[in-house]
């Protein structure tokens, strides 16, 4: 993996990096009595290099994300959850 955070105000952590396809994959946890458990997987096009959560607000909890192919996108994490 390339990047690990927590998200802000959850017991939640995301690690962001690539598959051996050359593409991306973000994958949540969350914490719940001492066990992580996988809640979600996020495909991108390319490796994933970074990740934050910095020009996300309080309520509205989204990331963004860079890849190594300089692409970026803004992911909505609740509406990412099936």
């Amino acid at each position: 993996p390339y990047n690990f955070l927590f998200q802000p105000n959850t017991s939640k952590l995301e690690v962001a990096g690539g598959t051996e396809k050359q593409t991306g994959i973000m994958q949540m946890f969350s914490l719940s009595k001492g066990e992580l458990n996988l809640v979600t997987e996020i495909y991108h096009p390319s490796i994933i290099k970074s990740s934050t959560f910095k020009h996300s607000s309080f309520y509205s909890q989204e990331i963004a994300i860079g890849g190594f192919d300089r692409s970026l996108a803004n992911i909505e994490i609740e509406k990412s959850i099936p």
